[in-house]
């Protein structure tokens, strides 16, 4: 009566580990409930999962995959239990609901479908060494904007800026046996607006970082330049 499904049918169930707190979701089971689909590809030998204008290549085991066409790397890989192929709850929830909720008294899983439009903020790990040199940083990659142009190039120079700073790392002379480690995380995604934020080491340093995107004037803008916008908006309300 208020439109939600059940599985209450399928074949295969969520299992739940109660030690780890641990959720893991039957892939074709719940993505078709969400009205998605999910087909191998015997070309690729790939399990793809599409749903909403998104389509996640993945294989078993493997936490490398493709979304939309891009390199990823999921939170964690999926796995075949029982000749199911499961996935962890953050993986479906990173690429394709809002929320995925698990009532331990009711032993009821309740998924949050992703606001129409929204677009989709995966991660990518980039590695390298030289000499007594390393590190691993978290890209993030942009899915679903409207201008599909502006989406590659976005990525293109997120990616490039990534790696320019990954090989001045490399370069440097000083400090040997230093590791640069960034973590890359959503600070806020609407329609029109994203937020990145990287948080890590560098030689044991705390680092920081943060990139404000205009997706709507498709530029990259600051605090000051959002502080500006809000006060002129609200002078011209005022008058």
């Amino acid at each position: 009566e208020d439109g939600s499904k059940t599985l209450a049918d399928m074949e295969n169930i969520p299992l739940y580990f109660d030690e780890t707190k641990k959720l893991l979701l039957p892939l074709r089971n719940v993505m078709e409930g969400l009205g998605g689909s999910v087909a191998w590809n015997a070309e690729t030998r790939m399990t793809e999962v599409s749903y909403r204008g998104r389509t996640l290549a993945l294989t078993a085991g493997e936490e490398q995959a493709v979304l939309n066409g891009y390199e990823v790397t999921l939170p964690e890989a999926a796995e075949i239990i029982n000749g199911c192929l499961y996935a962890d709850e953050a993986l479906i929830s990173a690429y394709f609901t809002d929320e995925v909720e698990f009532n331990a008294e009711t032993r009821q899983v309740t998924l949050q479908t992703k606001e129409s439009g929204v677009p989709v903020v995966a991660t990518k790990e980039i590695t390298g060494k030289a000499d007594d040199r390393e590190y691993a940083i978290e890209v993030p990659v942009i899915v679903g904007l409207n201008d599909s142009n502006y989406e590659k190039n976005l990525n293109a120079e997120i990616t490039q800026e990534m790696q320019d700073m990954a090989d001045a790392f490399l370069a440097e002379k000083d400090g040997e046996g230093s590791v640069l480690h960034l973590n890359a995380k959503t600070g806020m995604c609407t329609k029109d607006f994203v937020s990145l934020l990287w948080e890590g080491k560098n030689a044991g340093s705390t680092v920081k970082l943060a990139k404000n995107y205009d997706l709507l004037g498709q530029k990259m803008v600051t605090l000051a330049d959002m502080v500006k916008e809000t006060s002129l908006e609200a002078a011209k309300t005022a008058g």
